[in-house]
């Protein structure tokens, strides 16, 4: 026989992967043809992003080459000035020390004027360069650009930045032959009398002590050195529209490819949309660089107005902005190509998909049909082995319930046999006792009457319990409402005279609770484990120790906590995870199966919908302090109430 749910699940396994694949064909359509609306624009949305990001790449390494030039030429120039400088003082010097060996049969003030005379007249470094002599004491020898000075003493002049220069040098050339300086000074001409930084290099001649020197004024150094810069800039050209510009911090062209724009100010230039392009050129450099959009740019070819994207390096030393960029209007001419080949490729491509995907289709349509038949008789197979596996498992848990059920019996026939031994003596003695009376002949009203009410209150009390036990083996069907202390009470009075014999207390401290729950079944799990507490405490042999169990029962988030802990001496650790295992025992065969926890924890998670746990706990009663075993039951509120 089978199920509806059965029969569904044959019929997928038949029909559902060939109605999977044509559904996949069909999306697969759909699919091809929708994304032939939009694939293009995705194609050109990548073609403008691969363009952009190739040519932001390539413009960023052209002027980052031009940068890397300036700065070489820069440093380079310095340190050939600096040389150059070094190598025309030596040469002086060689020239003053000549002049003094040859001549040394002359006066001084012969030999001064003969190396006066040799070198006013020398030039260098484009006709700016020149030599100056003074005394170590301040007093001037030669200038040959200010030779009016000749003969006067500077040494109390001071520079634009307070320096006493000739004081600086005497310090300076007290404890070295030669010194690179750096100064202000006059220019020849500038009738500004204006002073600029030089940098110069200085030399001693001991035998006048004095020292040669000579300088370049810093701004005209600067200045050739921009004009090499700048010449070289000029020449960079690629993909014919493309050139290096450079714009100065104050917003002067010093570069373009268009010759007429250079030296002209541009700071308050804005575009066609009012962007103030220039002065945002110039942030972007003195930040140190980035890339910059703009449109309203020349484009020197097409001789238009285009848009145009472009990288800015910042040159702080010379305070330019160097950039370069490219016209985004290739993109059109280059993405109208592409589509054309776009359009070939797609066409050639849908052909063959499609046919790629009716073959497959077939194919599959095939195998699925082969690969349904073994998947449905492998399905009857796993139905024939569930059902199996269902009946030998019910079989087992029904054998599980019926060895609990035979263990409570046996517990209950136990506590029977307890809980009557007392009464039974009683009626007994009550009796034995009025038969003895009877036949001395001593036996009076009085004493038949309070030995009939002796026997009629103790047969009373065993009818009383015979209802208990059958109470509590009346199997629960439904939840009903059942108070907590009530509950214990029950479960406390079924063990109650066999524990007493056994000299184990059973101590409750539980909250007014009342929630619904199967009440027999959750009386047999505390029993459970009231038995386990009661084997391990009969086992210790100590006449003097206090045996206890200890109940605990509240609510608490909403949900019912019953804690049963004994002091024992634990659970030892090593079997503490396996306690609620069918037939885990540790007790001997004659002594226990190992099903009470198992059959403890079913009835709680399967039919009470809770938890249960095991653990140990270090705890004090009494100011004494016990170790024990805890075994922590969990209702939800909700469930049970």
């Amino acid at each position: 026989m089978q199920y509806k749910n059965e029969t569904q699940i044959l019929n997928l396994i038949k029909y559902g992967p060939s109605v999977f694949i044509v559904l996949i064909l069909v999306l697969i359509t759909s699919f091809l043809y929708l994304e032939k609306t939009n694939s293009f624009e995705i194609e050109k949305k990548n073609l403008q992003e691969e363009y952009r990001n190739n040519h932001k790449k390539e413009i960023k390494r052209r002027v980052l080459r031009a940068y890397d030039f300036a700065t070489k030429t820069i440093n380079t120039t310095e340190k050939e000035l600096k040389k150059s400088l070094k190598e025309e003082v030596y040469q002086a010097h060689k020239i003053v020390n000549n002049i003094y060996k040859e001549n040394m049969d002359k006066s001084k003030d012969e030999i001064i004027k003969m190396i006066k005379n040799a070198l006013r007249t020398i030039r260098f470094n484009e006709g700016r360069g020149y030599f100056f002599m003074y005394t170590m004491d301040g007093k001037t020898i030669l200038n040959s650009a200010f030779p009016n000075i000749e003969g006067k003493s500077l040494w109390k002049y001071q520079d634009l930045k307070g320096t006493y220069l000739l004081q600086e040098m005497n310090r300076i050339l007290s404890t070295k032959d030669e010194t690179y300086y750096d100064w202000y000074w006059n220019k020849p001409n500038d009738n500004l009398l204006k002073q600029y930084k030089k940098v110069g290099f200085f030399k001693k001649f001991e035998p006048f002590n004095w020292f040669i020197g000579t300088g370049e004024y810093e701004d005209e150094f600067k200045s050739s050195i921009e004009n090499k810069i700048l010449n070289h800039i000029r020449e960079i050209r690629f993909e014919k529209t493309n050139y290096v510009f450079v714009i100065d911090y104050d917003g002067k062209f010093l570069a373009h490819v268009n010759p007429k724009y250079e030296n002209k100010n541009f700071a308050d230039f804005k575009n066609p949309t009012d962007k103030e392009v220039i002065k945002n050129i110039i942030k972007i450099a003195k930040k140190d660089e980035g890339y910059i959009q703009y449109q309203g740019v020349f484009n020197p070819e097409k001789k238009v107005i285009e848009l145009k994207t472009s990288f800015i390096k910042g040159l702080k030393e010379l305070r330019w902005s160097i950039g370069t960029g490219f016209y985004e209007d290739e993109l059109n001419a280059m993405i109208e190509k592409r589509k054309i080949e776009y359009d070939s490729r797609y066409n050639k491509y849908i052909t063959n998909m499609i046919t790629i995907c009716i073959l497959l289709t077939l194919f599959l349509l095939l195998l699925s049909k082969y690969i349904s038949g073994l998947l449905e008789k492998k399905f009857k197979n796993y139905q024939e082995e569930i059902k199996k596996h269902i009946e030998d498992n019910t079989r087992q848990h029904n054998i599980l319930a019926q060895q609990s059920k035979m263990a409570a019996m046996g517990e209950m026939i136990g506590n029977i046999a307890h809980q009557w031994r007392q009464p039974l003596s009683t009626i007994t003695a009550a009796a034995t006792g009025m038969k003895i009376q009877k036949e001395i002949g001593v036996l009076d009203d009085k004493i038949f009457t309070n030995s009939v009410d002796g026997i009629t209150e103790s047969a009373i009390f065993l009818s009383k319990t015979i209802d208990d036990f059958r109470n509590f083996f009346k199997p629960d069907k439904e939840k009903d409402f059942s108070n907590m202390k009530t509950l214990f009470k029950k479960a406390i009075k079924l063990v109650d005279a066999q524990y007493k014999t056994k000299n184990i207390e059973i101590i409750y401290e539980l909250e007014e609770i009342d929630f619904l729950t199967l009440e027999n079944e959750l009386i047999q799990v505390i029993l459970n484990i009231f038995n386990n507490s009661r084997d391990e405490l009969i086992k210790i042999k100590d006449e003097d120790f206090r045996k206890l169990i200890l109940i605990n029962a509240f609510e608490e988030n909403n949900e019912v906590v019953i804690l049963i802990k004994d002091n024992a001496g634990g659970i030892p650790p090593d079997i503490i995870s396996r306690v609620f295992e069918p037939y885990f025992t540790t007790k001997h065969q004659s002594q226990g199966t190992g099903i009470g926890l198992y059959m403890s924890e079913e009835i709680i998670t399967k039919h009470l919908k809770g938890r249960i746990e095991a653990s140990n706990e270090t705890f004090k009663y009494d100011n004494i302090e016990y170790i024990g075993a805890v075994f922590k039951i969990i209702l939800d509120i909700k469930e049970n109430k």
